[in-house]
Parts: structure tokens; sequence; C-alpha cells
């Protein structure tokens, strides 16, 4: 018996399948998108206040860029923004109350991009990063 040709699906990316594309909100919010907690599914919503996570990119000079994440209501209130420190990112891990994010630092010349990990509290918007190299 000859089995059937296997179809080789790759998966969705890891950052950009937990996005949803947001509306343009300002020209100093470069690819706004909002983020799912899993995916095809809907923006995630936070509550007390009814919110959700908005990440999006911002020009720092004319070759580079920071990604920054925000918490907004329906009504497009910001009520807080951060920057993450993450120029590339990886992964999205999403959680109503500490969301995290895996990517790297900035490129600097001659240097490998410090990889990080960075745990926002979904409350305040207070961010904890950590380096993901082993220490020698």
């Amino acid at each position: 018996d000859r089995l059937p040709p296997r179809k080789h699906v790759l998966p969705p990316d890891p950052a950009e399948g937990m996005l949803v594309p947001a509306p343009a909100t300002t020209a100093d919010k470069l690819k706004a998108a909002y983020v799912r907690q899993d995916y095809g599914q809907p923006p995630m919503r936070l509550s007390n206040p009814e919110s959700s996570l908005l990440l999006f990119w911002r020009k720092t000079d004319a070759l580079q860029r920071m990604l920054f994440l925000a918490r907004v209501t329906a009504d497009g209130t910001i009520l807080w923004e951060t920057q993450t420190g993450i120029d590339k990112l990886q992964q999205i891990l999403p959680d109503h109350s500490a969301p995290a994010l895996i990517g790297s630092r900035p490129q600097l010349p001659g240097k490998v991009s410090e990889p990080i990990l960075v745990v926002v509290d979904a409350s305040t918007g207070r961010l904890d990063q950590r380096s993901l190299w082993i220490p020698n």
C-alpha cells in the first residue's frame, strides 16, 4: 500500500500568529496589533477596566525601532504604555496578569544582539527584563 503524500504545513510564526492587526492609531505607532490569547482567536480582553494589549513599533532613529506595549480601552484611551527594550520580537506569551515577550535588544555594531525575556505587569505596565544569555 502506498501512503498518501504528506502535506508540509508550516506552523504560524510564534509572534505574528498571536497578533490581530489594529486600525491605524497615530503616525508614530507602526504596525500596531492587539495581542490574542491563542492562534485564531480575537484580541485578548482584560478586565478592571475592560481593555486590550496593543503592541506597536516606534522609530528611535533613522535605522532603528523599538517595540512598545500599551493597555488600551475600547474607546482608545491608553491606560499605560511601556518601552520593552526589544528590537526583534520572537515570541509572545499571553497572560491576563503578566504577559511576556521574548526578543532581542537592538543590534550594536560588531556585537550579537542580547536575547531577553520581558514580563509586564498588566495592571501597571511595570516591566521586568531578564537576559536569556547563560552566564559563564
